[in-house]
């Protein structure tokens, strides 16, 4: 592949307004491998660097979330007798850990499979091992996620329960607009500065893709504010969650980023100054089938 198509913008805007898929993009569709559509090296580094900042958003978010989850699995039958956990940090396999009070609990953390690779989540999920999955905030950054939803699956026992949460479609709407605007507006293309987040639909389709019986996906919309847009993007690094998707990456220009932050300012301000910032959380839940016979 050229190296001029992985190097091109990721979106370009056409006449009418609209965005059309850049060189990257097309690039990426024709390759015969799935697409490896995030960094993982750099996500572990900015992981790293997010760990040495007070607690702050990605808390907020993964309490959030495990205390979810946590409600869903105590309203199941008390039967579990091994669960597996695979979270961004210590909150969720503590939270997670005491809904389910008989069942042995291992952990397998974001961090470990960053560091480790795809092989060590597979000798973790053994065929038939658990009761019980639970995933925290951290598998939309997965490139093979039908993969792992698939590894999920096949390590229920019949009849247990998986359940996760990712950040859906509309996941930071507000400054994702802003900045293909404003990009698009001085420089003629745009970058992809907020990585991709799969449409609920499509997330339950995996769900069904994966073999899990009665899979659900529902959502919980939330919208959090910030004081202005440098603030939210210190939250945005403290959770690691700045742009990691594959490729090289280009700075936003200081002319393009004070564009945004016009466009957040006089667009997604609310009466009392703060801005806003969704982050829809999506709920996948499926289970194992009942053995038969």
């Amino acid at each position: 592949m050229p190296a001029s198509a992985m190097s091109g913008p990721l979106l370009r805007k056409r006449r009418n307004g609209d965005y059309t898929l850049g060189p990257r993009l097309h690039a990426i569709r024709r390759m015969p491998m799935p697409p490896v559509l995030f960094d993982l090296s750099r996500l572990r580094l900015r992981r790293a660097r997010a760990a040495r900042a007070p607690a702050g958003i990605e808390d907020f978010l993964d309490r959030r979330a495990a205390s979810d989850i946590a409600e869903r699995l105590a309203a199941e039958p008390a039967c579990a007798r091994a669960a597996a956990l695979f979270g961004t940090n210590a909150t969720f396999a503590a939270t997670i850990a005491a809904a389910l009070p008989s069942a042995r609990t291992e952990e397998f953390g974001l961090d470990r499979f960053l560091s480790e690779g795809a092989a060590s989540l597979d000798a973790w999920l053994k065929p038939a091992s658990f009761d019980r999955v639970a995933a925290g905030l951290g598998l939309h950054w997965m490139n093979d996620l039908p993969g792992v939803l698939a590894r999920m699956r096949r390590s229920l026992r019949p009849g247990g329960m998986m359940i996760a949460a990712l950040p859906g479609e509309g996941t930071l709407a507000e400054l994702r607009e802003a900045l293909l605007r404003a990009e698009s507006a001085v420089s003629g293309g745009a970058a992809l500065r907020v990585g991709p987040f799969a449409d609920i639909k499509a997330l339950g389709g995996l769900l069904q893709r994966a073999g899990f019986a009665m899979p659900v996906a529902d959502q919980n919309r939330l919208v959090l504010r910030h004081r202005d847009v440098a603030a939210l993007i210190r939250d945005l690094r403290a959770m690691a969650m700045t742009n990691v998707v594959a490729g090289p990456v280009r700075p936003v220009s200081r002319a393009a980023l004070a564009q945004a932050r016009s466009i957040c300012e006089s667009e997604f301000r609310d009466a009392d100054g703060r801005i806003r910032a969704s982050f829809p959380i999506v709920y996948l839940t499926g289970r194992a089938p009942a053995a038969t016979g």
